[in-house]
């Protein structure tokens, strides 16, 4: 099977990357108009929570901004590399998607936010992606879902399908430097070991996730002089 549990998938690295992998061959974000040639072509943030702001500056946020910490902010493991020096925290924030706290983490590098990941209910992630989507256009996609057959000795076969589908959006902050948001949508189906086994609901769990990310100089190409 593709992945085992939840956990072994949920790496925003790992979703960054396949994202950056697919641009070039996924279709182009809203191109710019007279309108919005100088808006941004991405998020930097969560509402009040902005990447870049300090530690202490998250956890000062009040009821008045909108979005909130509610539980403070608890050191957690990570599932990928993480940059030097930095660390990756667990926490429930509020928001106003769901009238209720939700889950979050955050990295943080020298006390500063370079990124964020937040798990939302369906409606939620769904109003969240439509209102990036509405001002930033749809995004790149990419799409790493897969089936697979179930087959029993009885000749009864069916197909399960896991993987993730995944839209993003990036804000450029320098030559090396971008914001990437990603609405991640993770799903995970296994086949039952028998037919006589009740067969198990697919996992799917929803993400935004907003970091900051560096790229490697030797791979920017300089744009070529047309003047």
């Amino acid at each position: 099977m593709l992945w085992k549990t939840v956990g072994a998938i949920a790496s925003v690295a790992a979703i960054l990357a396949a994202g950056n992998a697919s641009a070039e061959n996924q279709p182009h974000e809203k191109k710019a108009t007279p309108a919005n040639r100088s808006a941004a072509t991405g998020p930097q943030g969560f509402g009040a929570i902005k990447i870049g702001m300090t530690r202490e500056a998250l956890e000062q946020l009040k009821e008045g901004d909108g979005v909130y910490l509610v539980a403070p902010l608890t050191a957690e493991a990570s599932n990928e590399p993480l940059p030097p020096g930095a660390s990756k925290f667990a926490t429930r924030i509020m928001t106003p998607f769901d009238g209720g706290a939700i889950e979050a983490t955050f990295t943080i590098v020298s006390d500063v936010v370079t990124g964020m990941s937040l798990k939302l209910s369906e409606s939620a992630f769904e109003m969240a992606k439509s209102q990036i989507a509405a001002k930033y256009g749809r995004g790149k996609l990419a799409d790493t879902r897969k089936a697979e057959d179930c087959l029993y000795r009885n000749g009864a076969h069916f197909k399960v399908k896991s993987g993730f589908v995944a839209n993003f959006w990036r804000q450029s902050l320098s030559p090396t430097d971008q914001i990437t948001t990603s609405a991640v949508e993770f799903l995970i189906d296994l086949c039952p070991s028998s037919l006589a086994d009740d067969r198990t609901p697919p996992t799917i769990e929803r993400y935004i996730s907003v970091e900051k990310t560096h790229l490697d100089a030797s791979t920017v190409k300089p744009k070529p002089n047309l003047f």
